[in-house]
């Protein structure tokens, strides 16, 4: 599975072994048993998952529905795959036993159906969205295609999982399948019960540069691009493909193919470890632009003068910007610039350039790109008719709304590989050209790789064997792990030095470290062997690929690597003055970590997440405040105990809008440490900050227990202020969890005492939020105007800040707007929901809004096509964030049952009411109304008359006389339908007048038709 690396996390290599696991014929037993039920038993599958898995030292990594995703290996033991094989019999049985409260008509017992598979992946430290770590590799890919391929009750496991802990269990007849994508068949056994010896898996070779073969569409694209940009259009360009299938090397190719035009390039990347500071990018391209030194002390005391004169040779009206570039760049700078004030000096900057010559913007690794770079660098439609090419490098997609054009890198097809290979190594007969190419899948790095083992005489059976014995398309780790272990004693040693330096190491570093001209001809073998490459002329080197730097750190010992680390630490702060560090921080940080100097590295990550947090990039600030508990935990809690309070205090302000269940876990011991020190002060925070990070995630009982608790200890011991911060996060929590009454009289109460402070940014975005809050329950009952009148006052005090806030007060505007049936109001609200979260780098707020626009675009034009709304729905099932995704799913579940699509429509239904069971009730009324509609037989929720009137009983609760109004119309509608007009008149007695009172136009225009249809059968 391959997955996002995120940025600043470590990353390893490790054999892990996959098994996924799911729940046999559960589309029928969904149409079996009513969705309450159903929903039960996903709760009790969970639980079993969790309690099995962990038993036998396994991860789950995800669970979605009624199947589970986990891998072995993670602390590295010998029988991990016997550990995985265990654990599916294990799960087998317990689902067996699993007794159902109602008869299940066709089933005699539930089963499961499971596939195992071992690989050597890349584990890499986990993010919010993605949990613990993610994999980079196939192992789990082909667990998936074995569980799906294996029968009710069946356990499908590989032949090179299992190896010799075959003999610790049962098997049935072998068996080979055949997938596509995958040239070889797998060797299976499906495992009937216990009685096996795990092996490992390596594959190594070495490999070169590949020529250009096999891209004259890409290019082309490229050049008609950049010849609009000549013509004055700002364009960008998103190359996205997996690793290795050559983003960079198309790049270039086209860079060289301008060369003699008048043209500027700016190149800058981004990087995936701690020691990347927030807008790496950007300062490296200004840096560049105005020939400035990497360090900026070398530029003297005048460095505003400096910058303000070479801005003025660029054009004259640019000096006054001088003083926002000083102040990004400037070590000793504080307050760092607000980013609305980075991202218009950017733009300012970028259209006096494209104004007088065609201007083109590279950034490579874009995946890696932290928050406050994604909203610097936003769309370049927004800057208007200048000649401005911005072109990305992505392993991740880059969303449409923010290209002009997409280039989805793929693999090379067998003719253009066949080409390579001979290009390559041209005295490779037929039968080495077959077998390369087969195993290269037409990744060209990977040819690239395999060709250069055959130059070195290694047999092609032998290297087909390799790489077929691994079966892991992304398996470039291994392969220049084959690499390294051929360099010669000088280059290895030059080769880990570089390593801990970093992924990109300054020139000025690598000549503090070793001495540059003694070991030139080694930096130019690796250059040549293209496992680094130079920079600049100021001698700074870069590896070719991030995986290249997490291989060799991992060849050798922990001691070395900490000797060295410590070395570099050391330099760098002879380097720095003491009150000059800021721009090392990050650097700092994670050297000083990796020495185990705790105290150090905690100083420094701290002063890089105040630092990132200044800025608004908020993944590398909550990045660097985790490293920096991290590292005081190392040192005793109890001598850092105020500090690691602190911390957790920042690192909420860093998880607001991107929580995830982690961070539960910090304000759970936060908690339970101050209780032991009887810190009432601290315990009241912690109590405050788990009940947010709860209601993010959607888990509204959990986030009322707490908040009830910290309100109640607050009583006489917290300011005021603080007081009524509480008051107004109470009134949230019960807003999402639908205690209408209550929440609305905590709001205005905490309003009213925070209105005098609004000048204060944090109090006017709490503020905000507050009136966003208001605003969908005011929309709930029906009092639009009300609604958004609460919507403009926040989106007004919010206006001039880049915060996610925005995306959640947007996405409120944009239920609203869909809730009164004004779509085409919903859907530009839902757009703008989507560039926000875009911008501000969060993956949920993205999601929401991709959901919304759907519904908004399928009310408009019920003939759309539905797979843009079923893949935003899929992402928002990846998030951890379930913070009102129940009036999604009711959504989606109301158009799958108008498309006749019903199983799908009970799986959207069941979210619903898994969420309501959480509280949030805002999509119920919406689901039964839509399982009401489905025919007799089709399902098993009981009767229509039964829907409505669970539908009814949610309206009630929420006091909803818009969602009563609805409920009435749908029923009319099904009265109408089984020719019961009459009684579908007295329905809609009233409902027209009701819906014009509450300006919901379209559903009283709606209500007129059905009563002409009445009148005229």
């Amino acid at each position: 599975m391959s997955g996002k690396e995120p940025q600043g996390r470590r990353a390893e290599r490790r054999h892990l072994t996959a098994l996924f696991s799911d729940l046999s014929d559960s589309t029928a037993l969904a149409s079996s048993v009513d969705p309450e039920e159903f929903a039960e038993l996903l709760e009790q599958l969970n639980r079993t998952f969790e309690q099995i898995i962990h038993r036998h030292g396994g991860t789950i990594l995800q669970v979605r529905g009624d199947g589970v995703f986990a891998v072995f290996g993670m602390e590295a033991r010998e029988d991990e795959s016997r550990r995985a094989t265990e654990a599916a019999l294990e799960l087998h049985a317990a689902v067996r036993n699993i007794a159902f409260h109602s008869p299940l008509p066709g089933f005699s017992r539930l089963t499961m159906h499971s596939g195992i598979h071992s690989g050597l992946v890349l584990a890499v430290e986990g993010d919010q969205i993605l949990g613990r770590f993610v994999l980079v590799g196939d192992a789990a890919n082909l667990a998936s295609r074995l569980s799906d391929a294996a029968a009710a009750d069946e356990i499908l496991v590989t032949e090179v999982s299992l190896g010799q802990e075959r003999a610790f269990f049962e098997t049935g007849p072998v068996r080979e399948f055949r997938f596509e994508g995958i040239d070889e068949p797998l060797v299976v056994y499906p495992v009937t019960g216990r009685t096996g010896i795990g092996t490992r898996f390596e594959a190594r070779t070495v490999g070169k540069p590949t020529p250009m073969v096999g891209r004259e569409r890409e290019l082309s694209l490229l050049r008609q691009v950049f010849k609009a940009c000549e013509d004055g259009e700002a364009r960008s360009v998103s190359i996205v493909s997996a690793s290795g299938l050559g983003k960079t090397r198309l790049v270039e190719e086209f860079f060289r193919e301008l060369e003699g035009n008048d043209c500027l390039v700016l190149r800058s990347y981004c990087e995936s470890y701690l020691n990347a500071e927030p807008l790496q990018p950007v300062l490296q391209m200004v840096r560049q632009l105005l020939d400035l030194p990497q360090a900026l002390h070398e530029a003297g005391d005048n460095l505003q003068e400096t910058i303000e004169n070479r801005l003025t040779r660029i054009a004259p009206h640019l000096a006054g910007e001088a003083a926002v570039i000083a102040a990004m760049l400037s070590p000793s700078q504080t307050p760092r610039p607000e980013e609305t004030a980075i991202l218009t000096t950017v733009a300012n900057i970028a259209q006096a350039i494209a104004m007088q010559r065609p201007l083109i913007v590279f950034i490579d690794d874009w995946q890696w790109a932290d928050d406050s770079t994604r909203s610097t660098l936003r769309s370049t439609p927004e800057l208007g008719q200048i000649g401005l090419l911005l072109i990305r490098c992505s392993r991740e997609p880059i969303p449409a709304s923010q290209s002009s054009e997409v280039i989805d890198l793929q693999p090379l097809d067998a003719s253009h590989s066949m080409s390579l290979i001979e290009s390559l190594v041209p005295s490779a007969d037929r039968v080495q050209i077959e077998q390369v190419r087969r195993a290269s899948g037409g990744n060209p790095l990977f040819i690239e790789e395999l060709c250069h083992a055959v130059e070195r005489g290694v047999t092609t059976p032998a290297l087909h064997e390799r790489w077929h014995s691994a079966q892991i398309p992304n398996n470039l780790n291994m392969l220049i792990a084959s690499r390294v272990a051929q360099l010669t004693g000088a280059q290895l040693s030059l080769l880990r030095t570089l390593a801990v330096l970093g992924n990109v190491v300054p020139g000025w570093l690598l000549g503090s470290v070793i001495d540059v001209r003694q070991m030139e001809g080694a930096i130019e073998q690796l250059a040549e062997l293209d496992l680094v490459f130079p920079l600049d002329a100021e001698g700074s080197l870069r590896f070719k690929h991030g995986i290249t730097r997490d291989v060799v750190l991992d060849g050798f010992s922990r001691q070395e690597r900490q000797a060295l680390h410590r070395m570099v630490a050391e330099v760098i702060e002879d380097r720095f003055a003491e009150g000059e560090r800021e721009p090392v921080f990050e650097a700092l940080a994670y050297h000083y970590g990796e020495t185990n100097e705790h105290d150090r590295a905690a100083d420094y990550a701290e002063a890089a997440a105040d630092k990132a947090l200044a800025a608004s990039a908020m993944d590398r600030a909550r990045l660097q405040f985790q490293a920096a508990l991290n590292a005081l935990n190392q040192l005793g809690t109890d001598a850092v105990y105020d500090r690691w309070m602190a911390i957790t205090k920042r690192l909420a302000m860093a998880c607001l809008f991107d929580a995830e269940p982690a961070q539960c876990e910090i304000y759970r011991r936060a908690i339970e440490l101050a209780e032991a020190r009887e810190d009432l002060p601290n315990r009241i925070d912690a109590e405050y900050w788990l009940a947010y990070v709860n209601y993010a995630l959607g888990e509204a009982p959990a986030a009322m227990q707490h908040i009830d608790r910290a309100r109640e200890l607050a009583v006489g011991v917290v300011t005021p202020a603080h007081e009524q911060q509480i008051l107004s996060t109470w009134g949230q929590v019960r807003a999402n969890a639908c205690d209408y009454g209550s929440a609305l009289e905590a709001l205005d109460s905490a309003m009213a005492s925070q209105a005098p402070f609004l000048n204060h940014r944090n109090v006017a975005t709490a503020y905000a939020y507050s009136q966003a809050a208001k605003s969908m329950v005011f929309g709930d009952m029906g009092r639009f105007d009300e609604a958004f009148e609460c919507l403009e006052e926040a989106r007004e005090l919010t206006r001039e800040i880049v915060h996610p806030v925005q995306g959640s007060i947007t996405s409120m505007r944009t239920a609203v707007y869909l809730w009164q049936g004004r779509w085409e109001e919903g859907l530009a609200s839902a757009l703008e929901n989507m560039e926000i979260g875009d911008r501000t780098g969060s993956r949920y707020i993205s999601a929401m809004g991709a959901a919304l626009a759907g519904y908004a675009s399928w009310r408009l034009d019920p003939e759309r096509d539905l797979e843009p709304m079923l893949r935003a729905m899929n992402w928002v099932e990846t998030t951890h964030e379930t913070i009102w995704t129940s009036l999604h799913f009711s959504w989606l579940c109301e158009i799958l049952v108008d498309l006749g699509r019903y199983q799908e429509a009970r799986r959207a239904a069941v979210w619903v009411l898994r969420r309501a069971r959480k509280l949030e009730r805002l999509g119920e009324s919406v689901a039964y109304c839509a399982l009401a509609a489905v025919p007799e037989g089709a399902h098993a929720a009981g009767s229509a008359e039964r829907c409505f009137s669970r539908a009814r009983a949610s309206a009630d609760l929420r006091q909803s006389e818009r969602e009563h109004r609805l409920i009435d119309m749908k029923e009319a509608t099904q009265l109408l339908s089984i020719g019961k007009a009459e009684a579908a008149a007295e329905r809609l007695d009233g409902c027209r007048d009701a819906f014009s009172r509450m300006g919901m136009y379209w559903h009283a225009a709606e209500t007129q038709r059905l009563e002409l249809r009445i009148q005229n059968p």
